[in-house]
């Protein structure tokens, strides 16, 4: 009912408007021009030109008629976009903030992997600094979503991470048998370096062959 409702007032609203100005303009106007151009002015003229203004009239309210359908629905449109609006704006706002915030979170994972890495290569880390660091490292991971290759990355990377620094400090300590120490210092660290590469690429939303990473990462583990 409410939709019929509509119709009507759509189609009889602006029909009874012209009806109104043509009935108030016509009957001077025809009258005028009769008594200007001199010709006689013929009998029922007033009921010809009400003729008129009702034919007019008709002629208007059949087109507001079928036209009415098409301009309630577009009105209903430009509603309903704009509820749209005020609902996705809320929306796509905060997932730009969280786009934002995960991206700003990933490149501190990454500038965290690359310090924490060169720091334990450098020996410039104790047992427990290292253990701090990476403690912290591994609850950065928390925003992110399951990801298994992340998972098993992470956890390699923090192996060997804590693997080189062992070794490194072995190789500073150990000078009778510097060949052995040393090949373990540098397969721990070129580990650490795979891990963190591959852990680097996946957080720059790159991807990776999870296989063969571990292929390189066992001929590093049997090098001698």
């Amino acid at each position: 009912m409410e939709y019929v409702r509509r119709v009507f007032s759509k189609a009889f609203a602006p029909t009874l408007r012209v009806v109104d100005s043509i009935g108030f303009t016509l009957p001077p106007v025809v009258g005028f021009a009769y008594w200007f151009s001199g010709l006689p002015v013929p009998d029922g003229l007033a009921e010809i030109t009400a003729a008129l203004v009702v034919g007019g009239a008709a002629v208007v309210l059949f087109i507001r008629f079928v036209t009415a359908p098409y301009f309630i629905w577009r009105e209903d449109q430009s509603i309903i976009e704009a509820l749209n609006r005020k609902i996705k704006d809320p929306a796509e706002l905060t997932k730009a903030k969280i786009a934002e915030f995960e991206s700003a979170r990933r490149i501190e994972l990454i500038e965290d992997l690359n310090r924490i890495t060169s720091q334990v290569v450098a020996g410039s880390y104790t047992s427990s600094e290292l253990l701090r660091e990476t403690t912290v490292f591994v609850q950065k991971f928390g925003f992110l979503d399951k990801d298994e290759k992340l998972d098993r990355l992470r956890q390699l990377w923090t192996y060997d991470i804590s693997n080189t620094l062992f070794a490194g400090r072995h190789l500073k300590s150990n000078s009778t048998a510097a060949d052995s120490a040393e090949s373990e210092f540098y397969r721990k660290r070129d580990l650490a370096f795979l891990w963190r590469d591959s852990l680097i690429t996946l957080l720059k939303g790159g991807d990776i062959d999870y296989d063969a990473t571990q292929k390189i990462g066992g001929k590093i583990r049997d090098r001698k």
